[in-house]
């Protein structure tokens, strides 16, 4: 028979704390690439998550977002009209980096009440960031805490249990000492305000998205291990995060090679996030189709949108070396919701179509050899013969 799990922070929790393997969050980058994790979540049973950013489903209807759902509500039905054993829970993030002042503070605290009453009990609350420029510490933790008593209060209203993940991911130079430093004081403040405690820690783990690439796999050929110099700094922080009833995150896992996924499981990470690269993944799926059914001016189409919207540019390395090929790749998919893609997207269907292809179906097929091969290396061992048709 097959178990059911229901979309809430307390089943969440029980489900997520089986260490034996690492569980994956994957970005609400596409509606196929969702539609790829519910499948595949349900043919496993495991647990995913899936993180939802404001650009990807905004707090209100002048801003919905990329992905075309009318609001947060719209998408939590999407996905539960198609998770029939709620394996899979949503998480709300990215809401944090915009907080200015008290107007936008409001603005955010009221997005999330939406999000709570909609059903939603899963928040990153990152507070490490004001847009790019990275938060002092002491800023971050009382932005954190503050949101988390928001979110605390609010959910208690309406029968909730709220889980938190906490934290940006930092950088190389951050000592493990800063890290347990900043968890501790969360978690006396916590508890000196009757917050609920954060489940989960974001931490820096050597991976960082760097144009289509990351950079983990910059370096060059010798081990991931010995070039991050995290041979035992990640498992020491998992171990003292875990001491104090907390699990690590993983994010910008991105592009990396199955072996790194063994790795961040054997160090303890808890959970592995995956983001964009299910977008340009998709991208390039849509390129392939455009070739394979010779349709150029489709293709030119694509490529013209992603280039001349400007997305791109704040996405390059200094010194960069990519080609207008990969600069339309990397940001493309934040165009899906448009009507010129809509319209794009239209026509390569019914080219598709016309040569017995459902375009669909192989976006999402492709998404789960990813997923699964994902899976395999963090530790799940199971038979999946319904997720890929």
């Amino acid at each position: 028979m097959k178990r059911t799990v229901a979309m809430n922070g307390i089943n969440l929790t029980s489900t997520l704390a089986d260490y034996s393997c690492t569980h994956l969050q994957v970005s609400c980058v596409s509606r196929a690439a969702m539609r790829a994790v519910i499948e595949v979540a349900n043919a496993a049973e495991r647990p995913f998550i899936l993180r939802v950013l404001p650009e990807q489903v905004g707090f209100s209807a002048r801003a919905p977002g990329y992905l075309g759902f009318s609001g947060i509500a719209d998408l939590v039905s999407w996905v539960r009209d198609r998770d029939a054993g709620g394996f899979v829970h949503l998480c709300r993030a990215g809401f944090a980096k915009d907080v200015r002042g008290a107007n936008s503070l409001s603005d955010v605290k009221r997005g999330l009440n939406q999000d709570l009453s909609a059903g939603v009990s899963f928040f990153h609350v990152d507070g490490s960031r004001l847009g790019k420029a990275r938060r002092a510490v002491v800023q971050q933790i009382e932005l954190e805490l503050e949101l988390m008593g928001h979110l605390s209060h609010q959910a208690a209203c309406r029968d909730l249990q709220p889980i938190f993940e906490i934290g940006g991911p930092g950088d190389a130079e951050d000592p493990a000492e800063d890290f347990m430093d900043y968890l501790d004081a969360i978690l006396a403040g916590c508890q000196e305000h009757g917050i609920t405690e954060p489940t989960f820690a974001t931490a820096w783990c050597g991976t960082e998205v760097a144009e289509l690439t990351n950079r983990a796999l910059l370096e060059g050929g010798e081990s991931f291990e010995a070039l991050l110099g995290l041979d035992t700094r990640l498992a020491d922080l998992a171990d003292q995060a875990g001491f104090r009833g907390v699990s690590l995150i993983a994010h910008d896992c991105d592009y990396l090679a199955p072996r790194y996924f063994d790795y961040l499981h054997e160090q303890g990470v808890a959970v592995a996030s995956l983001g964009e690269e299910f977008g340009v993944h998709e991208t390039r799926i849509l390129l392939q189709f455009c070739d394979l059914t010779r349709a150029a001016s489709i293709r030119q189409d694509l490529l013209a949108l992603a280039l001349e919207s400007g997305l791109w540019q704040e996405r390059l390395l200094q010194n960069t070396s990519t080609t207008e090929m990969d600069r339309a790749v990397m940001v493309a998919h934040e165009l899906f919701a448009t009507e010129a893609f809509a319209d794009i997207r239209s026509r390569l269907e019914a080219r598709c179509g016309a040569s017995g292809i459902s375009l669909d179906q192989a976006i999402c097929e492709a998404h789960q050899v990813r997923l699964l091969s994902a899976l395999r290396h963090l530790g799940s061992h199971f038979e999946v013969v319904a997720a890929v048709h």
